[in-house]
């Protein structure tokens, strides 16, 4: 009897580690099932959007950097000598062809012309004189002969005084300066009170109304461009691109390869400043080709994916692509025209996944 109660206790300890390991084991295996189910259950909700694939003109493109210069510019100088008594304008103002920008000391000019004015009547009297000698009047100026008018004219000292009243009268209209063309005032520092001279640059006028884009293209571009080309261009930190037309191409590879370009763009609203950086998108237009967003391109194991959503579910599809610019790819093989590709957290998806479109 001892001896079968002693083996009755030796069995159940023996048993209960192994009760235990058992009961362990299950529990582990329930968690990694609900891990699994939990898992599953994520997977089911990923939530993506979708794209169509479409067939259309592919533009190839070629991105640089730039700058943006205004379609005219003119450095204003002074044209005489003398005090600058008021100056009209300021920096950003805009002005019409012909305003008067500045106005230097001119009493001594007026003066000056008044008195070769009075040397013209004075003059204009001694040439009626001299006409009378030859029996004509200043009046009857239709009927004299030519060489008579012209001796008569240089005896009554006419053409000189003339030419010193014209004279006069120009050295006293350089004391404005008037805007060759409408524009903005720009490096205005003259001030009221301070001499001038013509050395002296008064300020820069710059029509900007458009903007000429000069950039640069490797000589492997050249190709890609020509006159006529649409342009985008946007100032750097801004998103918005302003189009435009690529008008010069310089028949000239400098020393590092590059050509330069230029193109034209419309300043509306003042979106460009004289000497802003920019970015330029040159875009050309290629054959009709199937193309899809770059979102949606994947590469997994050495080849291009993109999962395309069917009936609630990602598909995986091994691609072959073409072109690309910065915002499509063409499509070469793999997909056809009006299936639907997953452009947003696909990174992490897998063939026949369970997905949802975004709200």
């Amino acid at each position: 009897m001892a001896f079968s109660l002693k083996l009755f206790y030796f069995l159940l300890l023996a048993v209960l580690p192994l009760l235990h390991a058992c009961s362990s084991t299950a529990k582990e295996d329930s968690e990694i099932a609900g891990s699994n189910q939990k898992n599953a259950v994520e997977k089911r909700n990923v939530s993506v959007e979708i794209a169509e694939v479409f067939e259309g003109p592919f533009y190839q493109e070629i991105i640089s950097n730039g700058k943006a210069l205004a379609i005219n510019s003119a450095e204003i100088r002074f044209s005489s000598n003398g005090e600058i008594r008021a100056v009209l304008v300021k920096n950003g103002d805009y002005v019409s062809r012909g305003q008067v920008l500045v106005k230097l000391d001119d009493e001594d000019l007026k003066i000056r012309l008044a008195k070769t004015r009075d040397g013209v009547d004075k003059a204009t009297v001694e040439l009626d004189d001299r006409l009378i000698d030859y029996g004509f009047r200043l009046k009857d100026s239709s009927i004299v002969p030519k060489s008579v008018m012209r001796m008569a004219r240089i005896k009554s000292g006419y053409n000189g005084a003339l030419y010193e009243s014209d004279e006069a009268k120009k050295s006293l209209d350089k004391t404005k300066i008037t805007a060759p063309f409408s524009g903005k005032i720009a490096n205005l520092k003259a001030k009221n009170f301070n001499a001038a001279n013509t050395s002296s640059e008064f300020c820069t006028l710059l029509d900007d109304h458009q903007m000429r884009i000069e950039f640069n293209v490797l000589e492997t571009e050249y190709k890609f461009v020509s006159k006529g080309t649409v342009i985008e261009v946007a100032p750097f930190g801004r998103k918005e691109f302003v189009k435009g037309v690529i008008t010069e191409v310089e028949p000239f590879i400098d020393n590092n390869g590059m050509i330069k370009i230029t193109g034209v763009v419309d300043n509306v609203n003042g979106y460009f400043l004289n000497g802003m950086s920019v970015r330029v998108v040159a875009r050309n237009t290629e054959s009709r080709q199937l193309s899809i967003p770059k979102e949606a391109v994947l590469e997994r194991q050495g080849r291009e994916v993109v999962f395309t959503y069917e009936n609630g579910r990602a598909k995986w599809n091994y691609v072959g692509i073409g072109l690309q610019n910065s915002r499509f790819v063409s499509i070469n093989s793999g997909l056809k025209k009006g299936q639907k590709v997953i452009v947003t957290n696909n990174v992490t998806l897998t063939h026949d996944l369970e997905v949802s479109l975004k709200q």
